[in-house]
């Protein structure tokens, strides 16, 4: 499992992960997107952010392989030091849900 501020090695990542929702309810819908704001290295992005996954219409408190995969996921290819990875959520409702990022084994 994996939260913010925390390091994954590429083994973690090489799969689609599994992206729970925690708190809402199954009337609460989510949208997950996941980038990368290093490309193509963290001194230089020039590049700026690349979208690695977009899933909608998650329901609260399951995860995101009940969602709507809209961006397959793109496994990150970081070849020049350690980027950065953003999970985004939204809910337009509130924005106090939590994910935790579970690695596939």
């Amino acid at each position: 499992m994996s939260t913010m501020g925390h390091e994954l090695f590429p083994s973690i990542v090489t799969f689609k992960p599994r992206v729970e929702v925690n708190g809402g309810d199954m009337r609460s819908f989510f949208t997950l997107i996941m980038t990368d704001p290093d490309v193509p290295g963290p001194s230089d992005p020039y590049l700026r952010e690349h979208v690695h996954w977009i899933v909608t219409d998650i329901p609260g408190t399951t995860d995101s392989s009940f969602g709507r995969e809209v961006v397959s996921y793109e496994m990150p290819k970081p070849n020049i030091g350690i980027h950065r990875g953003k999970q985004l959520q939204e809910d337009a409702e509130d924005m106090q849900k939590t994910l935790r990022i579970l690695p596939v084994i």
